[in-house]
């Protein structure tokens, strides 16, 4: 949709030649109550942002949008969007005064009667204190006079007069201070006809200290109710008041219970308070919440109600009456997703609801049920001014709505009577100006952009080492009116409050849940995520810095698998070979932890300086009754070694058998090896028996001897001859037969030795011959 309207303006000179006002207006028309329509447009771009009130007529069918603007010194003002009879209506800009003896413009309260709307307006400063503004929204002309102050405005039933309500307090003598309420009327011109003022009293309120702005409204019955608050210098006491046309005073209660109420609605079967009450309901961190209350026409007690959300803290509410009977009340806070709409039956139970994401938007609750928006939007220096109106079902064509969760308890009150007495109080009223218009467009669009809503997902990492942070990523929050992480662990439970992330390290290894709850138009949703917290990664090279001979192993041991690892060398396996020494480094991780260590690796083989780390004797063989061999190893850098594993220091090892021994010299914990090779004999010795002899003096072979060689000890030698008789017996090394008287013939040596190689001593015998 495209709407183009036009914009007219004209300078308008006030009675008072000092001031000047500059009205602008604009008109764009439609249908609003005609049939049962929505939208959802932004005003272009060139349009003065806007967004302090919405007005809506009695019976619905002409809606304004009201912003206040200007500063001192420079001017003030305020902008109007009608919104008559059709989707859209007339842009219009009022520029009031540029002098520096005005200051902000303020509008309180509203009224609609016969195409006029009449604003109270308050406080101008000197001459035009508060005043009446008209508008008659046919012609343009427009004209304000100055009215009580923090005057309320209310129409007849004939819609030919205006009613109004407003505090006073006078000084007067002897009397002093007088406070209280006035109640007037005054024609469609505004000019007054007549003024009445009322002192106050209450068994309850020993002096009055204040009397708050009121809040005026119209019976079919023909009857008036007034809403205000007044205050002894301690609490505030709401006070609703019922009055004829004529002024007369029928009633007056003031509200028991708490509270604070700043609307009145009256309907066919009772009157409506809406306000809020500061009160804590379950834990909830927001404890500002909306009390409605109801009283009968009579102004006695029926029921009230506190209705709340979970993170929804009411900033606003707007109340109306389907058929003047059934309440639909709307309820906002700050922020994106802020409105909660929900029709209520005539006991104040919630029969429906539901939500939209307008940014805090001014809301407004028409007479049929539908809730219209105005949400004014600034991004870096730009504006977007949204303008909304469901259908009377709450529904928006082309646009979504959403969930919500509001509830409501009920809430005990009473009413206690106030007294009243008339007193004069004098008053005056001045016209100030009136205005015609020009024209300029203005352009509005169809308009649905919603923003994302609120999400309790979540993404964090499912393992992490305990050195790492747990950090949520991935969360869809920013628009939550309330967030609560929550985390739990081993000796752990600690929550955070409305942070859109959460960072934290443990210390501790173990499981850990973390959850987040994040609430949009009084509902909650959650999710929750399980992270195992593990131990540091440990990793270990050998603990001995020092490797016996190149090349050597270096082997990592680690508490877990790994999925990585790389040394300083740039391998990447568990274990690698190295042929020299130096700093070796090595970096693993499983995933999730790393670990470094590293080792200074010395071989000791480098250090002997090209000596023997080990000496043996050559290889031995030994007769076995010699054994054990006494094996001495020889070293220059050490005294213990190893024979076949046993240590020896400082003594010889013992060999027991022959065979192949195993020889280590242990040189700063390396064994440097080398084999000795033992053997064994029986240890035989040869000895020579000589097979003849011949004793004839000629020097040659004249005596028997055997003979041995040094292994052989001689120690006894017996000759016998061939019968066995004894012919020789000798002792001693040099023992020896001469044969002397013996005839030729064969004979038998026996010869007794030690064998030196055993230390055994043994018997051999030959034959041998005698020749003459």
């Amino acid at each position: 949709m495209e709407i183009v309207s036009n914009i007219f303006s004209k300078e308008i000179k006030s009675v008072f030649p000092v001031m000047i006002y500059l009205f602008v207006l604009t008109h764009i028309t439609g249908q609003i109550s005609a049939q049962d329509t929505s939208f959802q447009l932004i005003l272009d771009d060139n349009i003065t942002s806007f967004g302090n009130k919405i007005y809506i007529s009695q019976d619905g069918h002409e809606m304004y949008l009201w912003h206040r603007y200007g500063s001192a010194g420079i001017g003030w003002g305020f902008n109007l969007i009608p919104l008559k009879d059709s989707l859209a209506g007339n842009f219009v800009s009022y520029e009031i005064g540029n002098s520096i003896q005005y200051s902000a413009v303020h509008a309180k309260h509203y009224y609609f009667a016969n195409d006029n709307l009449f604003v109270a307006l308050g406080p101008i400063s000197s001459p035009l204190s508060d005043a009446f503004l008209k508008v008659n929204l046919k012609d343009g002309i427009a004209f304000m006079k100055r009215f009580p102050a923090e005057a309320s405005l209310a129409g007849s039933i004939d819609g030919q007069s205006i009613f109004f309500a407003a505090p006073f307090s006078q000084y007067s003598t002897p009397v002093g201070y007088q406070k209280g309420i006035q109640f007037g009327q005054a024609d469609l011109d505004l000019n007054i006809q007549w003024i009445r003022s009322f002192e106050i009293s209450s068994s309850l309120i020993d002096s009055l200290e204040d009397v708050g702005l009121p809040k005026l409204v119209t019976h079919s019955s023909g009857y008036y109710y007034c809403l205000w608050n007044i205050s002894d210098g301690f609490n505030l006491h709401p006070c609703v008041l019922k009055f004829d046309t004529e002024g007369n005073v029928v009633s007056g209660q003031i509200i028991v219970g708490g509270g604070y109420y700043d609307d009145i609605k009256a309907a066919s079967d009772g009157v409506y308070l809406t306000g809020s009450v500061d009160t804590i309901i379950t834990d909830q961190k927001s404890n500002n919440h909306l009390l409605l209350t109801k009283v009968d026409l009579d102004l006695n007690p029926l029921w009230s109600k506190v209705y709340f959300a979970e993170s929804f803290k009411m900033r606003q509410a707007s109340l109306s009456l389907i058929d003047d009977t059934f309440p639909v009340v709307a309820y906002s806070t700050f922020g994106y997703f802020p409105t909660i709409l929900a029709r209520l039956d005539q006991d104040g139970n919630i029969t429906e609801q539901k939500g939209y994401p307008l940014y805090s938007p001014l809301i407004g609750v028409l007479p049929d049920g539908s809730l219209v928006q105005l949400s004014v939007l600034w991004n870096q220096g730009n504006v977007k001014t949204i303008v909304s109106k469901t259908k009377s079902d709450g529904s928006i064509d082309g646009c979504p709505v959403f969930p919500t969760c509001l509830n409501y308890l009920p809430r005990s009150f009473d009413t206690s009577p106030l007294s009243f007495s008339e007193i004069q109080v004098g008053f005056s009223y001045t016209e100030m100006v009136q205005l015609a218009i020009d024209s300029t467009p203005v352009l509005l669009h169809d308009y649905c952009d919603i923003p994302m809503p609120p999400s309790g997902e979540f993404q964090v990492q499912d393992t992490i080492c305990n050195s790492q942070p747990i950090m949520a990523s991935g969360q869809q929050n920013i628009n939550a009116h309330g967030i609560k992480w929550n985390l739990v662990g081993p000796g752990l439970d600690t929550a955070w409050l409305d942070s859109q992330s959460v960072y934290f390290v443990p210390d501790v290894p173990g499981t850990y849940m973390l959850s987040q709850t994040v609430w949009h138009l009084g509902c909650s949703v959650s999710d929750t995520s399980i992270i195992t917290v593990l131990p540091p990664l440990s990793i270990g090279l050998p603990a001995q810095s020092k490797l016996c001979n190149p090349p050597g192993i270096l082997s990592l041991d680690t508490s877990r698998p790994l999925t990585n690892l790389t040394w300083s060398t740039g391998e990447t396996t568990h274990s690698i070979e190295i042929t020299t020494g130096g700093h070796y480094a090595v970096t693993a991780t499983d995933g999730y932890c790393t670990a470094t260590d590293s080792i200074d690796v010395v071989f000791v083989s480098e250090t002997l300086g090209g000596q023997p780390p080990l000496e043996l004797p050559p290889d031995t063989t030994v007769c076995r009754q010699h054994l054990p061999y006494m094996l001495s190893p020889q070293s220059n850098f050490t005294d213990s070694f190893l024979v076949n594993g046993r240590l020896h220091v400082n003594t010889p090892a013992e060999l027991f058998r022959p065979g192949e021994y195993e020889v280590a010299a242990l040189i700063e914990g390396c064994a440097f090896p080398d084999t000795f090779q033992l053997d064994t004999s029986a240890c035989h010795v040869k000895v020579y028996f000589p097979s003849a002899f011949s004793p004839n003096g000629d020097g040659i072979n004249d005596e028997y001897k055997p003979l041995a060689g040094k292994d052989v000890e001689m120690l006894e030698l017996w000759i016998f001859d061939r019968w066995g008789g004894l012919r020789h017996h000798s002792k001693g090394a040099l023992g020896s037969w001469d044969g002397r008287g013996a005839p030729e013939g064969t004979y038998v040596a026996k010869l007794k030795f030690r064998n030196l190689l055993t230390g055994f001593e043994e018997m051999r015998e030959a034959d041998f011959t005698l020749l003459r």
